[in-house]
C-alpha cells in the first residue's frame, strides 16, 4: 500500500485517515494539523521524510505565481529544505492545471455564463491559474487579496492592474510570515459573519475556503461558491446561509472534499511525481476523468445555470 501524509499548519479539527484507489493503487492518505506550530509541522516533516510516498504540505504555497513570474515563499522554503527523500507537494499543480478545467467544466456541464457572473476571488495569489480562466471565460472578477489578506479597502477589478501591484510587493510580502496574511490553526474553526459590501455585488465566490470561512458573508442567498477542502459541516453552514450552489474541483471522499495538497500528495503517491508532473493539463484532466475523480457540484436552492 502506498501512504501519502498531508501536514499542515491549519487546524487539528480536519485531520482524518483514509484509504481510496486511485489509479489502480491502494493509497492510505492522512492529514494532520499542527493547529499553527511551525515547530512542530518542522518535526513531522522531518518524522515521516523517506517514511511515506508523499508529503502535503498545507497552508501555505512554496511560491506566489503571478503570470510567469513566481516569488519563492521565505516560509515555505525553509521547511522545503527539511525534506530530502519523499516528495513535497503544495497543491500548486492541481490549482494550475484542474482548477483551471473546472471553470470550463462548469460551465459545458451546469449552464453558468460565466460573461453574465461577477465573481469574488479571494485570493488570485493562491490561486493564479482558476482567476486567469475566469477571466478568459468572460467573467467579470473582483480580486479581494488586499482586503482579505492586508486588511486594506483595496479591490482589484482587472488582473493586469493586481498583477502589477503584487509585483511590485511581492519581494516584500513573501518574506513575511504567513500567519500576518492568512488564517491558521484554530482561526481556521471559527466562521465569519461579514456584511461586506463587495459580497452584495457578486454572485460567485471562489478561491480559497479558509479565507472564505473566516470572512464567510451573514447572507448567501442566491451565490455559488467555488472551493476546496470543505467539510460536511462547513457544507451544511453554507446551505443554511442561503449559497445556491457548491463546487469543488476534485470529488468529495467520505463526505470531505479535500485540499489541493492533500490531493496532489496522494496522486502523487500513487504515480510518482515525475509522472504525474509529465502529464501535463490534458492528459492530467482526462486521466482523473476516466478514474472517476470528477469534480464535485452540490446544488442547493435554485439552479445553478440551466
Amino acid at each position: 500500500m502506498k501512504r501519502a501524509v498531508s501536514l499542515s499548519l491549519g487546524t487539528s479539527r480536519r485531520n482524518f485517515s483514509t484509504r481510496l484507489e486511485i489509479f489502480g493503487e491502494e493509497v492510505e492518505v492522512r492529514r494532520i494539523g499542527c493547529d499553527g506550530d511551525l515547530r512542530q509541522l518542522a518535526s513531522l516533516l522531518r518524522h515521516f521524510d523517506g517514511r511515506v510516498q508523499a508529503l502535503g504540505l498545507g497552508g501555505m504555497n512554496f511560491a506566489y505565481r503571478v503570470g510567469a513570474r513566481a516569488y519563492a515563499v521565505a516560509q515555505a522554503a525553509a521547511l522545503r529544505r527539511l525534506v530530502r527523500r519523499t516528495p513535497l507537494v503544495d497543491g500548486s499543480l492541481l490549482k494550475d492545471t484542474v482548477e483551471r478545467r473546472l471553470v470550463v467544466y462548469l460551465a459545458h456541464e451546469y449552464g453558468l455564463d460565466w460573461p453574465s457572473l461577477r465573481v469574488l476571488v479571494v485570493s488570485a495569489l493562491d490561486r493564479f491559474g482558476l482567476t486567469e480562466a475566469l477571466v478568459r471565460e468572460g467573467a467579470a472578477v473582483v480580486i479581494g487579496d488586499a482586503l482579505f489578506g492586508l486588511r486594506l479597502p483595496l479591490l482589484f477589478s482587472s488582473l493586469q492592474g493586481f498583477a502589477l501591484a503584487a509585483r511590485l510587493l511581492l519581494p516584500l510580502l513573501r518574506r513575511l510570515p504567513l500567519t500576518w496574511f492568512y488564517p491558521t490553526g484554530a482561526k481556521q474553526d471559527r466562521p465569519g459573519n461579514s456584511r461586506a459590501p463587495v459580497y452584495r455585488r457578486v454572485q460567485v465566490i471562489a478561491g480559497d475556503f479558509h479565507f472564505l470561512w473566516r470572512y464567510l458573508p451573514a447572507d448567501l442567498a442566491g451565490k455559488g461558491v467555488i472551493a476546496s477542502s470543505l467539510w460536511p459541516e462547513e457544507c451544511a453552514l453554507l446551505r443554511t446561509r442561503g449559497a445556491a450552489w457548491v463546487a469543488t474541483p476534485l470529488p468529495a471522499v467520505e463526505g470531505r472534499s479535500w485540499a489541493a495538497n492533500i490531493w496532489e500528495a496522494a496522486l502523487t503517491a500513487a504515480v510518482g511525481r515525475t509522472r504525474l508532473e509529465g502529464w501535463g493539463e490534458e492528459v492530467l484532466w482526462s486521466r482523473l476523468q476516466e478514474a472517476g475523480l470528477r469534480p464535485r457540484m452540490e446544488v442547493f436552492h435554485g439552479k445553478t445555470g440551466r
